[in-house]
């Protein structure tokens, strides 16, 4: 077993300063509808690359951008080749298109496919952004220019965090500094790690229930980058019972020894008595009364032993898993190789894993 690597067209941006949270959104935005183009971003450091083939943000399209200093504040994109170009955007002073944002500016994103899905972001202040995960894709665009959108043209009842509210959104700060994040078109995720001290993921998991054609999921315990085998609820999604209801008691898969319950896999021994470091996948379990499940397996990364071989702040390594080749990350014992990123920000913790390419510069 190993780690649940992208099957798709892979983009990873090496890990790179920023000087304000502000210009990490920017940033990050551009790196997700792979805008390389538009003229703010040559001031940018554009070291995202792309592996497995092909351009890694083609699925990844805006839908509806806000500016709080514009002249014309509200803004779709106005034409299709526009939906990846930042430069598209009208008006004066439009921060999307300068690269200037200001709190409170927001922009919702679309991952398609054949069941597309809604993210929202906003600049929350110069320290914090704010997500909203629409799993249905239905967010409704031309409402009022304000910030946070709100009903009926904004988001939607089955919304995450909180339904349609405008003042419930999944916060995380400390954007500033060094980030290294990944994003996959055909497996449809996105994860970062911030500072080594916080981590994000939000959506797709592979190998859940057949009948689950959303299989999205978002991580709430943003401020740990560590596998927390003990926290019940870190991860949230629209249940796949009814699409409609929000699920919150989301929690990693555990290994146990079962004569020892309190031997958790990965929190024990550095390398285990073969000698080896091995990477395993991280799967989501859901306990929501009536809607109990297994999510499926987390894309693009997966869990180390605590500590590791390497350093307990980051480090790079191939042939690191002795496990599965075939790319789905979970199969049998058959000789391959995997390369990851190990990050940690508590060595009593198992460590979290990210897909790499196995050759471009880290950090």
């Amino acid at each position: 077993m190993g780690m649940n690597t992208p099957t798709g067209n892979v983009k990873l941006y090496n890990r790179i300063s920023h000087t304000s949270t502000a210009v990490f959104l920017v940033d990050f935005v551009a790196f997700l509808i792979d805008d390389e183009g538009s003229s703010f971003i040559t001031g940018l450091n554009k070291s995202w690359l792309t592996t497995n083939g092909g351009t890694g943000g083609s699925t990844w399209k805006m839908v509806e951008a806000y500016s709080s200093a514009a002249s014309t504040n509200r803004q779709t994109p106005p034409t299709t080749s526009g939906n990846n170009a930042l430069d598209s955007f009208t008006g004066t002073g439009f921060s999307w298109k300068t690269g200037s944002l200001l709190a409170g500016d927001w922009i919702v994103l679309e991952c398609g496919g054949t069941n597309p899905f809604h993210i929202y972001i906003e600049l929350n202040s110069t320290t914090q952004i704010g997500y909203k995960f629409m799993p249905l894709g239905d967010f409704s665009t031309g409402g009022s220019a304000v910030s946070p959108p709100v009903s009926p043209n904004g988001f939607s009842a089955t919304a995450i965090p909180g339904g349609g509210s405008s003042s419930s959104l999944n916060a995380q700060t400390g954007y500033t500094s060094t980030v290294y994040y990944t994003g996959d078109a055909a497996d449809r995720f996105f994860s970062f790690h911030i500072n080594l001290a916080t981590f994000m993921y939000i959506g797709e998991t592979n190998q859940g229930a057949s009948a689950d054609t959303r299989p999205y999921v978002m991580y709430t315990d943003s401020d740990n980058l560590r596998w927390d085998m003990i926290t019940a609820s870190q991860w949230s999604r629209l249940s796949p019972v009814d699409n409609a209801t929000e699920l919150t008691a989301g929690s990693n898969v555990q290994m146990f020894n079962v004569a020892d319950l309190g031997n958790r896999v990965h929190y024990g021994d550095v390398i285990d008595a073969t000698g080896e470091f091995r990477i395993l996948p991280v799967g989501v379990f859901f306990d929501d009364t009536n809607h109990n499940h297994f999510a499926g397996w987390l894309v693009g990364v997966g869990s180390a032993p605590r500590d590791g071989v390497l350093s307990v702040t980051s480090g790079t390594a191939n042939q690191a898993d002795r496990g599965d080749d075939t790319g789905d990350g979970i199969g049998p014992n058959s000789g391959g190789e995997e390369n990851f990123i190990f990050t940690s920000d508590l060595n009593t913790a198992p460590g979290v894993m990210h897909f790499w390419d196995g050759s471009s510069t880290f950090p």
